[in-house]
């Protein structure tokens, strides 16, 4: 018997979301900490130019995230490519259940808290910011991204290809008796 191969539903459904849990969270996280990193501005003297220099982001939070939610956010990141890669691998057998598990948990966590910021009252303290639509649609999109990527990857890990290459060889045909 030859070993079922890992057809591209699955190479699809792995990809989508180690890309959704994985490289979006590690991306963030180095972004956050670049912006972090670079809390000061170097200006030329004020000698050499007569042009006065206000800051960007005044009265703004740049990072958005406390520590611990962040090193929380990449902890989850790594250990979800761990089981991404254990899944692109197809070994050990039972790692198809452990990847679908933890993508509905990772799942149920982001559109829990996509739904308490998406139905969060403005803080009139404040102020408004123009930037609250744009924010809001992102967020409808990355909604509707987290409920399509573990829909598909739920129906396809459950389908007949999947559970042959997970477990490494084809089911016997049933024999019909005549």
């Amino acid at each position: 018997m030859t070993k079922p191969p890992r057809t591209i539903g699955i190479t699809f459904a792995i990809l989508a979301s180690v890309c959704l849990f994985s490289c979006l969270p590690l991306t963030q996280a180095v972004i956050l900490f670049s912006l972090a990193s670079r809390s000061t501005l170097q200006f030329p003297e004020p000698s050499t130019v007569d042009v006065e220099v206000t800051p960007v982001f005044q009265g703004s939070s740049l990072i958005g995230l406390e520590s611990p939610q962040l090193i929380i956010q990449i902890v989850l990141a790594i250990i979800f490519l761990i089981i991404g890669i254990l899944a692109w691998r197809g070994k050990p057998p039972y790692i198809r259940l452990v990847f679908m598990a933890t993508v509905l948990l990772l799942s149920a966590g982001n559109i829990a808290l996509l739904y308490t910021s998406l139905t969060a009252l403005p803080n009139l303290a404040t102020g408004f910011d123009s930037a609250a639509d744009i924010a809001r649609q992102l967020n409808m999109t990355y909604l509707c991204v987290s409920l399509a990527i573990p829909m598909y990857v739920v129906w396809y890990m459950s389908r007949g290809p999947a559970r042959a290459f997970y477990r490494g060889h084809y089911l016997q045909a049933p024999e019909t008796s005549q």
